[in-house]
């Protein structure tokens, strides 16, 4: 039997985190959820819709409180990577897809960044699930707060940081991107 690669296994054993932490978003995707869910599945849907249907921008959601601009709300998440689910998969998948990737890569790089501080790989996969699994991530997953959601990408953004300050230059251009993305 071929041994896998612990680069692998690690991303493996990230997705199953992920998957099990956030296992209720799984369990009835036609349900568009409670608190905020309703209305990050409506910017979603209209987001997608005009791009979609009429081939256009997102500029304008004419639902939201009479009509609201779409790049002047940063919740939106239009212009963002995590958009592309939402185009490939609809509104209520796509969100509830952008949540599990970012849980995944919260898990791996929370693991990696404290692997850093040499506590071992059992310190690394607990301190890991913790910061995935913590009550403030799931109470903000759970009434819809999805704008908090890519804080779970921040032990990135830290590593990026830490990295920049070692050699100024190589990382420069990615902690930016990361940085844009987050904030």
């Amino acid at each position: 039997m071929p041994k896998i690669p612990p680069v692998f296994l690690n991303w493996i054993v990230a997705i199953v985190v992920a998957v099990a932490v956030g296992h209720g978003l799984l369990v009835c995707l036609d349900c568009a959820g409670i608190g905020d869910w309703d209305a990050f599945n409506a910017w979603g849907l209209v987001a997608r819709r005009s791009v979609v249907t009429f081939h256009e921008l997102p500029l304008w959601n004419p639902y939201d409180c009479g009509g609201a601009s779409i790049p002047g709300n940063f919740q939106t998440r239009v212009y963002a990577p995590s958009f592309a689910l939402v185009l490939l998969f609809g509104q209520i998948v796509g969100n509830r897809l952008w949540v599990l990737i970012c849980l995944a890569l919260g898990f791996e790089g929370m693991r990696r960044l404290v692997a850093t501080y040499a506590i071992g790989r059992w310190g690394a996969w607990f301190a890991a699930i913790s910061f995935v699994a913590n009550g403030s991530i799931m109470m903000r997953i759970a009434v819809g707060h999805l704008g908090d959601v890519p804080l779970l990408l921040l032990p990135w953004l830290i590593m990026w940081v830490r990295r920049c300050w070692e050699d100024r230059w190589s990382t420069l251009v990615p902690a930016c991107c990361l940085s844009a993305i987050c904030f």
